[in-house]
């Protein structure tokens, strides 16, 4: 999520400098960007969507994401498995803070 988050920071800039001309194309960049980033830790763009929402209206929820974005990672990609399993682990995390 810090990822995204980052590219968004980074592409908004880009599109607010950037002339009328070339603002399609910086954002269909971004979108570009933003898909890979989601997907590159084994979520779905619905996924993704769907957390972010259910953050906005459960404190719960928006409190456990934020402690995990602020956690050190503590295992390498191979360590942690597949994106699956991975999606799975937030998948769960969630579940769990709506119940």
């Amino acid at each position: 999520m810090q990822r995204v988050a980052s590219l968004k920071r980074d592409y908004l800039q880009q599109l607010e400098a950037a002339s009328p001309d070339d603002q399609p194309r910086i954002a269909g960049e971004a979108g570009n960007a933003l898909q890979k980033a989601v997907t590159d830790e084994g979520l779905s763009v619905e996924e993704y969507t769907n957390i972010l929402e259910m953050a906005q209206t459960n404190p719960q929820v928006r409190q456990k994401i934020i402690e995990r974005m602020q956690a050190p990672a503590r295992l390498s990609t191979n360590e942690r498995g597949t994106g699956e399993k991975r999606m799975h682990d937030r998948t769960k995390l969630v579940s769990a803070d709506v119940v």
